[in-house]
């Protein structure tokens, strides 16, 4: 995932771009259109290349159990099938499972006016084509493997390189780049996303905690320190593989991978050939993973 909020000099975000949505990339991003003549005129449209089904059973119910108590609560039950329907076998995905809810709200009236009310919910497993979720909120986190509040920001007053510290030269991500352990990518970010750390090892790089994150596959390339609230944080450049059937996700967490100080900056040809090795890997099927 490359965040950016700066865009490069026009020149060679236009080369970039150009590069991005020839045919052998652009398989990621077209949608199938419909299109129809009337009289003198041709109408496109975009299909919904989608396709969600739910079958189940929602209940409700309400209980006086005094003149005073009451209680209602409802109970949801349905399988939700999900499918992308592409005919891509890169992009091609599909999920299913049961979800299950329970909601329970109550009231008790006292005297003079007085009322007092209660309610609590359980919400199982939510299903995506990227797996499930069990918080009610959206977690950054389960999506992408970071966030913000453990990356914080790169260029205040922070124990950093105001760039990517290498951990995993061996990454097929690196191939081409002469990266050594250690080696620092030059970019100064203004924000970094980042992912939960359990220790350091001896050399002083981080340990990812992976109870925390659960994830099938995840792999740390780099990191930079930062901070946030007088803390140190940490940001870090990732690649994970959630679960069996979700795709991969290469997350670079910087705001500026893509800015002046990134792609347009002292180390721009190296960041743009992590960038090429990870879209043509991908599209290949070939590993982006150092083992």
């Amino acid at each position: 995932m490359l965040k950016t909020r700066r865009i490069l000099p026009r020149k060679e975000m236009e080369e970039f771009m150009e590069w991005l949505w020839t045919p052998r990339a652009g398989v990621l991003w077209n949608l199938p259109q419909a299109r129809s003549v009337r009289h003198d005129t041709i109408v496109s449209t975009y299909q919904n290349i989608g396709t969600e089904a739910n079958y189940g059973v929602s209940v409700f119910a309400s209980v006086p159990l005094s003149s005073r108590f009451s209680i209602n609560g409802g109970v949801d039950v349905y399988y939700r099938i999900l499918k992308n329907n592409s005919p891509d076998p890169f992009i091609n995905a599909s999920n299913s499972g049961l979800v299950k809810n329970v909601r329970v709200f109550g009231n008790y009236n006292f005297s003079k006016g007085w009322a007092v009310q209660f309610f609590s919910f359980f919400q199982g497993r939510n299903f995506n084509l990227q797996g499930y979720r069990t918080n009610p909120q959206y977690s950054i986190l389960s999506s992408i493997g970071a966030d913000f509040p453990h990356g914080g920001f790169g260029l205040k007053n922070d124990n950093g390189w105001n760039g990517y510290k290498i951990t995993t030269p061996g990454s097929p991500l690196l191939e081409g780049t002469g990266l050594k352990s250690g080696d620092i990518i030059d970019l100064p970010s203004g924000e970094y996303d980042g992912t939960p750390i359990k220790a350091f090892d001896i050399e002083g790089f981080p340990i990812l905690d992976y109870n925390v994150l659960n994830f099938r596959k995840i792999e740390l390339i780099g990191f930079d320190k930062g901070s946030r609230f007088n803390k140190e944080t940490i940001g870090t450049f990732i690649v994970f593989k959630r679960t069996e059937k979700s795709g991969i996700i290469v997350n670079a967490a910087s705001y500026d991978w893509c800015s002046e100080r990134g792609m347009g900056g002292h180390h721009g040809n190296i960041i743009k050939k992590i960038t090429y090795n990870a879209v043509e890997k991908l599209l290949k099927y070939e590993s982006v993973f150092s083992n």
